[in-house]
């Protein structure tokens, strides 16, 4: 089944209503001030939007008025076409926790979470209803963390539900969730690392302790020595094992991600998805853990070919082809880590890792192997 493109479908309504002459009044539910970023600069030339702040879902009040006063304070610094106002819903977190009941275990990114985003829609396509707006939408779809197409399909919906229409959306396409990103640098907007939730703030701070990994040592010959070290940087003569994963899709592209600004060594530089090796696991292993954790994409070993070995200074890098049927809307990313990912083609590829991020000889001769293995 093809893909519904939203974003074209959000280009036709725009241009029906450049067409009309008019401007509609459109309710936005805002989950956060850097979310909406994107979204107001790209709609306020068209609708006269307000912002609905609906999120019972922040389960700390603090955390929630902290979000909320940040959302207010980029409404009054950032320009637009048409007057943006402001609308807070109640702060309720025993309705989310009520619709939690039995789903408190469930994995992030699954039905607790789309069961949040009908919390959260219905109360804005309510809220539209009442107050006669022409349309109701929602930021959701910029975050590479959400499904954009259940947000549109519980949307529409609700839309007919209610009697209003929804304005489809998935506002990360077109750059735009790395457009929020530079709007929240040049406005200094507060960014979270979670929805605001207590499971997902659990599982980011679960995935903080992970980080407190042990490496095998392995010595000048690539064999273990059967001592283990801490995460850091090995001692002269001892070796860590790291793994590059290069991804790619039946079309022959591949996923390339931007490292975080926070990051020690390289940060913002486009790179590929990887990392250490933990003690105890094979490569092939630790490929498939580190491409789930930094980019949300699941491989089994029958995905993934192994290409070769190079042998740095400190460390030994084990790459891997992995061939899978994915979209850039599939990821889920490890925001510590990456800050965006996108699709490219394999010479681009090439020029990537051998102009800008200067692989040694020997390591571009097997990406040179593995764009002849994938059929590039």
């Amino acid at each position: 089944m093809n893909k519904v493109n939203y974003q074209l479908l959000l280009d036709r309504e725009i241009a029906r209503i450049t067409e009309g002459g008019r401007v509609p009044a459109l309710l936005m539910h805002s989950c956060c001030a850097p979310c909406s970023s994107y979204c107001l600069s790209y709609l306020a030339e068209y609708f006269s939007i307000t912002i609905f702040y609906y999120n019972p879902n922040i389960t700390s009040r603090e955390e929630y008025e902290k979000r909320v006063e940040e959302q207010k304070r980029l409404l009054r610094e950032l320009p637009s076409k048409y007057p943006i106002s402001f609308a807070e819903g109640p702060y309720e977190p025993e309705n989310f926790y009520e619709m939690c009941r039995g789903m408190e275990a469930l994995p992030e990114g699954g039905e607790r979470c789309f069961a949040c985003y009908e919390l959260r829609q219905r109360e804005a396509v309510r809220y539209a209803r009442e107050h006669g707006f022409d349309y109701v939408t929602t930021t959701l779809s910029v975050s590479p963390h959400k499904n954009a197409e259940k947000l549109n399909e519980i949307g529409l919906r609700l839309g007919q539900e209610f009697g209003i229409p929804y304005l489809v959306s998935d506002f990360k396409k077109r750059g735009g969730y790395a457009k929020s990103i530079e709007l929240s640098k040049k406005y200094g907007l507060y960014r979270q690392d979670y929805c605001g939730c207590e499971y997902s703030r659990k599982q980011r701070e679960g995935m903080r302790c992970n980080m407190e990994e042990i490496w095998d040592v392995y010595d000048g010959n690539g064999v273990k020595t059967g001592r283990t070290m801490e995460r850091g940087v090995p001692v002269d003569g001892d070796y860590m094992l790291c793994v590059h994963v290069y991804l790619c899709n039946p079309e022959g592209l591949f996923l390339m991600q931007k490292r975080s600004e926070s990051k020690q060594s390289h940060p913002g530089e486009w790179d590929v998805t990887g990392g250490a090796v933990l003690s105890g696991e094979s490569s092939a292993q630790g490929a498939i853990r580190e491409t789930r954790e930094e980019v949300g994409i699941s491989l089994s070993e029958e995905n993934l070919t192994y290409i070769g070995r190079v042998k740095k200074r400190r460390s030994f890098i084990d790459i891997f082809l992995a061939r899978r049927n994915f979209t850039v809307e599939d990821c889920r990313l490890q925001r510590e880590e990456v800050e965006e990912v996108k699709l490219v083609p394999g010479q681009e590829v090439l020029r990537m890792e051998q102009d800008k991020r200067k692989r040694e000889r020997d390591y571009v001769d097997l990406l040179r192997k593995m764009l002849t293995v994938s059929g590039n």
